[in-house]
């Protein structure tokens, strides 16, 4: 392989910018002395892991038809601009990470230019709008997929696609155990520790904070030792949680940077539906799933959607392990009768805590980004 490649690499939100920090810390540790270069739409950890971006990973974070619509001059503004570059460059391949609505479109573009395209993080079309695999089939060079399921789903409609493993199967390892994270933390063995994870865009935030803060309160009537910290999403600015939080008539601690440590040492976690309730799963900690989107974009997704659950953690698990409280069942009642019944009854808590530890099982503990980086490196050969 002669030397001085480019990859061009796409994410499209704070999930995003983590795997493809990952992947390309990985492909620069397997190709040291090539010459190579990675630019693209990325993060703070995309950068740190030695990528160039021409755009911020948080321009491009929304969510929902509606809000989508809202932003459409702001994302095709993007678009534009990653379009030039991608023209002027001409990379030796795309990487596509997640964000399917951008990325699926962008590699059409590549596609015109005879650019391979790696599509890392599949879009759900096994949950919804099936129909769009044809359109991958087309468009896309290899699927690396992070759910076993999907490997024989894509297999199905000739797609290239290699199970890479779960990249939260390796981030997710705690040396600390549960005790030593409390005590870190200043937390008494007899209290009942909650965590809050509201999201990471802003109108999860302002959607499902307030309701978790009301629902606090019903907790702490009836739970004199419940306490309350919020691990905050590294996209949601300090002032918008304080402006939240403050409104609380409970004290809520808000900690950044340290989500796996907060949530392990949790007794019970309410979490925004995402990413949150796998990492939640795989630290074995009991939740209850909060969600709630625009009414439109709540009937598109009802109409669509193709499976029974909405979280990934009963996705995987193919069973109702956690309740999912969704649109107007996103009350503070619903939500603290939950967290009650996780925190009182032993059986029901125990019962979810095994039905969790199962999830990690399912997923097995392949290294997703070491996986990637390899047919990365057999895609730049060929």
């Amino acid at each position: 392989m002669h030397t001085s490649k480019k990859i061009m690499i796409l994410a499209g939100e704070a999930s995003g910018d983590h795997r493809g920090a990952e992947v390309a810390e990985m492909i620069f540790k397997k190709m040291p002395s090539s010459g190579l270069e990675i630019f693209g739409i990325g993060g703070e950890k995309m950068r740190a892991a030695g990528v160039k971006t021409f755009c911020d990973v948080s321009e491009l974070a929304v969510i929902g038809f509606v809000e989508v619509i809202r932003h459409l001059p702001k994302i095709a503004k993007i678009f534009k601009q990653a379009k030039k570059v991608l023209e002027a460059e001409k990379p030796d391949l795309l990487i596509c990470v997640d964000y399917p609505g951008f990325n699926l479109r962008f590699a059409a573009e590549a596609k015109k230019l005879g650019i391979p395209v790696l599509f890392y993080i599949s879009p759900q079309v096994w949950a919804w709008r099936q129909g769009r695999v044809k359109k991958i089939a087309r468009l896309v060079d290899h699927m690396a997929v992070i759910f076993p399921f999907e490997k024989s789903f894509y297999e199905s409609h000739d797609v290239q696609v290699s199970y890479v493993g779960h990249p939260l199967t390796t981030t997710i390892q705690l040396s600390e155990t549960r005790e030593k994270i409390r005590e870190n933390l200043g937390i008494a063995p007899h209290q009942k520790l909650i965590a809050l994870m509201p999201g990471s865009r802003y109108s999860e935030l302002n959607t499902l904070l307030p309701v978790m803060i009301e629902a606090s309160k019903a907790i702490v009537k009836q739970d004199h030792e419940a306490i309350f910290i919020l691990a905050a999403a590294p996209t949601i600015s300090d002032e918008a949680l304080e402006t939240l939080c403050k409104k609380s008539a409970v004290p809520i601690r808000i900690i950044r940077n340290d989500t796996y440590y907060v949530v392990h040492a949790a007794d019970v976690c309410i979490t925004a539906s995402g990413t949150a309730t796998l990492e939640t799963a795989l630290l074995n900690t009991p939740m209850v799933i909060v969600y709630k989107v625009n009414t439109f974009t709540a009937m598109m997704v009802k109409w669509m959607l193709k499976i029974p659950y909405i979280s990934l953690c009963n996705i995987v698990a193919g069973d109702a392990v956690v309740k999912e409280l969704l649109q107007e069942h996103v009350t503070a009642k619903n939500i603290s009768d939950e967290v009650l019944k996780i925190l009182h009854d032993e059986t029901y808590r125990n019962t979810m805590k095994d039905k969790l530890s199962g999830i990690r099982n399912k997923l097995g503990e392949l290294d997703a980004a070491d996986n990637v980086a390899d047919i990365v490196i057999k895609m730049l050969a060929s």
